[in-house]
């Protein structure tokens, strides 16, 4: 049984037990309101009818919800109280930590209205730029996270960035953004040869991989050309 059908065998039932009552009726149709919409849910307006008053989309009751039933009483009067459907309001989101938010700072944020994140100096925005209070009081999104850059964990060994065999130090602050690849290479535990390995930074984390070895300072000053980013790569086969 769907819920329209229920209501209305209730409304019979209580039009069965009660007909001292049968002959009244309740006001209908009702003064309409800005900020919700009367709905006749029995066939009519007379005692023990049941009447839906929902709000309009970006407004509320005061329990939350947005819609109430109200029964044709006795007194020729729909029970309860008269609704009010208020503005719906979000609350101001979390602070994003090494980040801005740019807007008005308000105890609660009307629904449409659009809240802009930006981030500190050497810091990635991830996630979405701005976010907007949507009708059911909630943001369309939850806040970014500004990310960390990584520091490059090599000194002694060229690497590829965006495709480019770069040194360490020639990278500014020898760091790499949230999000980027870098490469590394690694010798073959038994060939005079290398292969590469990427790994990710992620907020401020870039753990080179297990199989590369830092150069000592004595390989990288008397041996540049047997550093293991210079000699020559392995051949497809070679690696397992």
């Amino acid at each position: 049984m769907d819920c329209a059908l229920l209501l209305l065998s209730l409304w019979a039932l209580t039009r069965a037990v009660s007909p001292q009552f049968s002959g009244r009726t309740c006001p209908w149709p009702l003064p309409p309101s800005d900020n919700s919409v009367d709905r006749l849910l029995s066939p009519t307006h007379s005692f023990s009818a049941l009447l839906e008053v929902r709000c309009k989309p970006g407004f509320t009751l005061p329990n939350g919800l947005d819609a109430t039933i109200r029964r044709c009483q006795g007194d020729r009067q729909w029970s309860g109280d008269e609704p009010i459907c208020a503005d719906v309001y979000c609350q101001p989101p979390p602070e994003v930590e090494q980040g801005y938010v740019v807007a008005v700072q308000k105890t609660e944020y009307e629904v449409g209205f659009d809240i802009h994140f930006l981030c500190k100096k050497n810091f990635l925005l991830d996630g979405p730029q701005k976010i907007t209070c949507q009708l059911n009081g909630s943001w369309s999104a939850s806040p970014p996270h500004c990310r960390a850059r990584c520091l490059i964990p090599a000194e002694r060994s060229r690497v590829l960035i965006g495709g480019v065999k770069r040194w360490p130090f020639d990278v500014t602050d020898a760091m790499v953004p949230h999000g980027e690849n870098v490469t590394f290479f690694c010798k073959h535990p038994r060939k005079q040869c290398s292969f590469t390995t990427t790994q990710t930074c992620f907020d401020g984390k870039l753990q080179p991989p297990s199989c590369y070895l830092e150069p000592t300072w004595l390989q990288y000053k008397l041996f540049p050309h047997r550093l293991v980013s210079e000699i020559e790569a392995c051949e497809p086969g070679d690696v397992e």
